[in-house]
């Protein structure tokens, strides 16, 4: 409201824009956080990185795995064993007086009705063996282990926070539920052929070839590894400064789920409440018109 003079949009207005403007969301995050910089709100001495686990719009139910697809199947079927029995039932009613309550034509309607759901399920099993648990709502969703409350189907938000203000200076939104994931890929070397002619290949391997991982950053992992054993004290400042934003995000702005579905859309919103984050953090240090200023309005 403060941006557009006052207006106070309804909620459809407010849900139009994020969906209509992801690009220009994550733009004015970038914009402002440059802003930031030019008026001495970041020290750019020492940047912590993390990710917390946040909600998505996709519940319990509608997430797919393996057990519950089977689970579900095997239910299904017990109920076509009984309307099968009912149908049996009902040819021998046929001959009494009076008829039955329940057609033939309605059992044999719902009975068609199972037998295609069941089809359907065992479709849905071939594609979670072939790709993973499938999440229904949002699909880039994943089921995640979270802290207190066991696990919730959820996007996983990785920010970057500068130590001098609690500035977050960067964002970004995965589906994977392990942060180690965001590193870059190991590369993978096979050569069959010449695993073939290796004269000590037994003495390697049982299979017909072995392949190697090149992990291009692990002697920086190795150097990361000995500075962390080395500085205790800073790994407990990089807590504090993440978990800060964190916190606050859930707590005092009570942003705890995603209304927003997909990846690209998810990161957009995650965009926004950051962005919502620094400008309320500025205007508690600076007050509303030194930023103004700063803008050059």
């Amino acid at each position: 409201m403060w941006l557009i003079g006052g207006l106070a949009p309804d909620f459809k207005t407010i849900a139009d824009f994020r969906k209509n403007n992801p690009k220009a969301i994550r733009l004015a995050f970038s914009k402002f956080s440059l802003l930031c910089d030019s008026l001495g709100l970041i020290g750019k001495e020492l940047v912590a990185i993390d990710g917390s686990k946040f909600r998505a719009n996709n519940s319990s139910d509608k997430y797919c795995t393996a057990k519950k697809t089977i689970k579900k199947i095997e239910h299904y079927e017990e109920q076509a064993k009984k309307y099968l029995a009912l149908l049996d039932a009902n040819d021998e009613q046929e001959r009494q007086n009076p008829p039955p309550s329940i057609t033939k034509k309605d059992l044999q309607k719902k009975l068609s009705g199972i037998e295609k759901r069941i089809g359907e399920l065992q479709v849905q099993l071939g594609e979670i063996g072939e790709h993973g648990d499938i999440a229904l709502t949002d699909p880039d969703s994943k089921m995640m282990q979270v802290k207190n409350s066991g696990r919730e189907v959820s996007h996983n938000v990785q920010i970057a926070v500068d130590s001098k203000h609690h500035m977050v200076v960067a964002v970004d939104v995965t589906s994977e539920a392990v942060d180690k994931e965001q590193l870059f890929e190991e590369e993978r070397y096979i050569n069959g052929s010449a695993c073939r002619q290796c004269l000590v290949r037994e003495q390697c391997t049982k299979t017909s070839y072995h392949s190697i991982v090149e992990q291009p950053f692990q002697r920086y992992a190795d150097v990361v590894d000995a500075r962390t054993a080395q500085n205790k004290e800073l790994v407990r400042q990089r807590k504090c400064l993440v978990e800060h934003p964190f916190g606050t995000l859930k707590r005092a702005l009570g942003f705890t789920y995603f209304l927003t579905r997909r990846t690209e859309n998810v990161r957009a919103e995650s965009c926004m409440h950051f962005l919502i984050y620094n400008l309320k953090r500025a205007i508690q240090i600076l007050a509303t018109q030194q930023i103004v200023e700063g803008m050059g309005v």
